[in-house]
């Protein structure tokens, strides 16, 4: 009989754990230790110290407060041949120094090294909160042979169409559908119901949700691999992987949207400062990009600001044909048919646009075409009026196939 995952989910979460956890963080300290050089550096002229003195602890400050990013951008421009923010800030901290200013190098330092030490505390947080989740599905599962025998396996073992038995007390290893039985489970974890749903046969149960009073024998809809619990911890992840990959979370808009074409801004070999603003201003109005100002860093902007101020700097670059991988995902109903009516104009204009979505209901009202994928292989092709949820579930579920099955490689 497999125990019930009851994992402690506000481990390190409470406001009473905030300040341990920060402490227990490597970059925290280091940053925290540059702040502390710093005040030491300016109170030592008041307190009668030689200069010498509180230009050691400034340098001190820089030092220690440069050790991470430092690090990670001469990393970034041997290994990967990348110029990154990062190493932005070394050579504006070394420049510094160099001209003597180096209250001013340890200020930047540290400010800068404060603000990657917040973003990877939080990033850390989140993916403890993500593992913790995770442990909310059973590892093993009692699975229920055709004779009615029992026997425990793992939950990766389990299949589509199998059946297992969830007892009272436990939680739903995986995604299925009531076969036997009725009870009360408890979605909260999952769906944020705050009551205990009944269910009986024919209903669905999420992997992680908690069964109660009743014993239940669920046949599986999904894989561990593949259930509701599984596509919530890949979408976080995507999420946060997607915003490093395609913004520089860290600046503003205006870098961030003339980074791919910094020629067009170039006057005499210097970049154009007025240029860049009246492209940024541009996007802005086209793709109604919600910022109280340009200084904003582009992380604390909404997804859906992020997500239409990467439209725009993907359109500075006037593209013919545009990819755009799940647009939609992780931003709210009305950012979405913003981004919708974009997709709309830009097509009106001319462009090829090819977008990639697990979204039915978005694939089916932006496509002129839709090609569906199974296993890797290019399954269905539809046009206009075909292109309808039934049609699109046939291929995708295998119940029906073009004669040409095509290989599509990564």
């Amino acid at each position: 009989m497999s125990a019930p995952a009851t994992p402690d989910t506000d481990r390190g979460h409470g406001p009473d754990r905030l300040l341990p956890a920060l402490v227990a963080s490597q970059e925290v300290r280091w940053s925290a230790t540059s702040g502390l050089l710093i005040a030491a550096g300016y109170l030592t002229g008041p307190l009668g110290a030689p200069g010498v003195v509180s230009t050691v602890l400034f340098v001190a400050a820089a030092v220690v407060g440069a050790r991470f990013f430092a690090a990670e951008a001469i990393e970034e421009l041997v290994t990967e041949r990348e110029i990154g923010i990062e190493l932005l800030m070394t050579v504006a901290a070394v420049i510094a120094g160099a001209l003597g200013a180096w209250s001013e190098a340890a200020a930047l330092a540290f400010l800068y090294s404060i603000s990657e030490a917040l973003e990877e505390f939080t990033e850390d947080r989140t993916r403890d909160a993500i593992r913790k989740l995770l442990d909310l599905a059973p590892r093993r599962v009692t699975l229920l042979g055709a004779d009615g025998s029992e026997r425990e396996v793992d939950v990766d073992e389990v299949a589509v169409g199998d059946r297992f038995l969830v007892r009272p007390g436990q939680n739903v290893a995986t995604d299925g559908r009531v076969a036997e039985g009725t009870s009360s489970v408890d979605e909260a974890a999952v769906t944020g119901e705050s009551v205990p749903v009944d269910k009986a046969p024919g209903d669905l149960v999420f992997a992680g949700t908690s069964n109660a009073q009743g014993a239940l024998v669920v046949e599986a809809t999904a894989t561990s691999a593949t259930n509701t619990l599984a596509r919530v911890v890949e979408l976080v992840s995507d999420a946060q992987d997607r915003k490093g990959r395609g913004l520089l979370l860290n600046v503003g808009l205006q870098p961030n949207l003339t980074l791919l074409t910094l020629k067009k801004h170039l006057r005499h070999g210097f970049l154009d400062g007025k240029s860049e603003e009246k492209a940024l201003e541009r996007a802005t109005r086209r793709f109604d990009i919600r910022a109280r100002d340009a200084s904003v860093r582009v992380g604390q902007l909404s997804g859906g600001n992020q997500q239409k101020l990467m439209l725009g700097k993907t359109m500075e670059s006037e593209p013919d044909i545009i990819i755009m991988d799940e647009p939609t995902r992780g931003i709210d109903v009305g950012t979405k048919q913003q981004i919708y009516h974009i997709i709309a104009a830009l097509a009106a204009e001319g462009k090829s646009i090819i977008v990639i979505s697990s979204e039915m209901q978005e694939v089916i009202g932006l496509s002129h075409r839709v090609l569906v994928m199974r296993n890797g292989r290019l399954a269905g092709r539809l046009e206009g009026a075909e292109i309808v949820e039934a049609e699109i579930m046939r291929y995708a579920a295998g119940i029906k196939q073009d004669g040409d099955d095509e290989r599509i490689s990564a």
